[in-house]
Parts: structure tokens; sequence; C-alpha cells
């Protein structure tokens, strides 16, 4: 079972890194999760899952404030 802590870190985590693609998106999720191997896979399996659900949930993307 998923310590509900952990469940808020990684929806957390989600809603940070959703509005972000590439690089952006990357270099958010490396320091966010902070090198734990479970909360980064369940991030990246939430973020698909949202991907995947189609353009009913289309957000724009913010553009990376490092590239400008």
């Amino acid at each position: 079972m998923t310590d509900p802590s952990s469940s808020k870190r990684v929806l957390d985590i989600c809603d940070g890194a959703v509005l972000l693609s590439g690089d952006a998106r990357e270099h958010y999720l490396i320091k966010a999760c902070e090198g734990d191997r479970e909360v980064r896979k369940q991030v990246d399996n939430l973020l698909q899952a949202i991907e995947d659900s189609g353009s009913f949930m289309q957000i724009d993307e913010v553009p990376d404030p490092e590239s400008s």
C-alpha cells in the first residue's frame, strides 16, 4: 500500500511537471524526485496516463524560463 504522504508528493510533483515539456520537465523531475526511483516511476506513470488521456485535458505548455 502506498503511504498517503508519498501519494501527495507524487501528485504535487505531477502538478508541477504537467505544464512543462522536454528538458524543462526532465530537470524539474530530477530535482523534485530527489533520486527516489519509486516516486519517479509513479510520477512518470501518472504523467503518461495524463498524456494518453487525449486532448480533452489539453493544457498549454509553459516555456522554460532558463531557455530565454
